[in-house]
């Protein structure tokens, strides 16, 4: 799924990346807090033009330094959740959803109204929102894009246990559609449910595949 070898630097601290994940739907990232975990993603989203080197995801080539090929984040057909939820603080929960596909889908849209217990929130702008919440409303949104695969950091951070398992369950039903999926955690258990084989990201660099992974028992 994965085919990562390229670089960024920000001021003196660089950061390499060479993972190869081979034929899987679904990639856990782990690793301690700092270390480059966000940056990863957000190289796969597009957001990174400073990284430099090669980037492909589920067999299409997003970044391709050499060849002057980068894809800029619109045309990724990325679904983004990102560690502050990254709402727009002037629409409300339901506008905020809809943003995400320009073709309206009621059947998709309420099933994840539905699954995302996002019922009584549909008209509270952001501001009004708890952490938890923003959170579901922007897992709403990346969903409801209909991704061809999907950049999640940290998604379920405080969210509580029951809905935690609702949402990974509908996550798993997810990927056996065919919706690729990135997923950064610090919860080996939410790791576990939805990904195939797992990176470990260390402080100043990563060096990984998945052969090396398996080997070492991480995934």
């Amino acid at each position: 799924m994965l085919v990562i070898n390229c670089m960024l630097a920000r001021g003196e601290q660089r950061q390499r990346y060479e993972i190869n994940t081979g034929k899987v739907h679904s990639v856990g990232i782990t690793g301690a807090s700092g270390c480059g975990k966000t940056s990863l993603i957000r190289i796969l989203a597009g957001f990174e033009p400073r990284a430099v080197g090669r980037v492909e995801v589920a067999g299409r080539c997003l970044q391709d330094s050499q060849q002057g090929v980068f894809v800029p984040p619109e045309d990724r057909r990325a679904g983004v959740v990102c560690q502050d939820s990254c709402l727009f603080p002037h629409l409300n929960v339901l506008k905020n959803i809809s943003f995400g596909n320009k073709q309206a889908n009621p059947a998709l849209l309420s099933e994840l109204i539905s699954v995302l217990e996002l019922e009584n929130l549909l008209t509270r702008k952001p501001h009004l929102l708890s952490g938890g919440e923003q959170r579901r409303v922007a897992i709403a949104r990346a969903i409801y894009s209909e991704p061809d695969f999907l950049l999640f950091d940290e998604p379920l951070t405080g969210i509580d246990m029951r809905l935690k398992k609702k949402i990974l369950d509908y996550l798993r039903r997810l990927q056996q559609s065919g919706v690729s999926l990135v997923y950064v955690s610090h919860i080996s258990d939410e790791l576990n449910i939805l990904c195939e084989t797992q990176v470990c990201v260390e402080q100043t660099s990563i060096s990984a595949s998945t052969s090396a992974l398996l080997e070492c028992g991480i995934s």
